[in-house]
């Protein structure tokens, strides 16, 4: 069941970079979810990648949405 949960985010990964040029920005949370109760219930097992993808997949859109959004202004501030 997990592997099909595994392809069905990849496909969905895939059409929205396709659609958008991003990665959902939930991504990295689905695959986490998925994948650490796997890990600790089957330390040996291939689990360890799908966390570090997940982790990574968190922090690239992360860091996409802070150089995405703009300064706001502050208040009282003169321009």
């Amino acid at each position: 069941m997990t592997g099909l949960a595994w392809l069905a985010l990849g496909d969905v990964a895939g059409w929205c970079v396709r659609e958008t040029g991003r990665l959902p920005a939930h991504l990295g949370g689905w695959l986490l979810a998925t994948s650490v109760p796997m890990v600790v219930l089957l330390p040996a097992s291939g689990g360890w990648l799908i966390v570090a993808l997940g982790a990574f997949a968190l922090r690239a859109t992360r860091d996409e949405h802070a150089r995405a959004a703009p300064n706001p202004p502050l208040i009282g501030a003169r321009k």
